[in-house]
């Protein structure tokens, strides 16, 4: 059986000074981060507009998956 290793970075994630990742942190994160992305799909024009963000820049955003930073 072969191990399959996962680079934290490749996830877009911080590796702590003790080396170990916390699942739970982890999911926490990309949990957040799809809620953040949600939200932001569902903003009007003028929602943008008022915190400065542009239907391209949104776009770029939201087409991103959960688990890039």
């Amino acid at each position: 059986m072969r191990t399959i290793w996962i680079m934290p970075g490749w996830l877009g994630l911080i590796v702590p000074p003790s080396g170990r990742l916390d699942i739970v942190a982890v999911l926490r994160c990309w949990w957040e981060r799809r809620q953040q992305r949600v939200a932001l799909a569902g903003l009007d024009d003028q929602m943008l507009k008022d915190i400065g963000v542009s239907e391209a820049e949104r776009n770029r955003e939201t087409r991103k998956p959960f688990w890039v930073q």
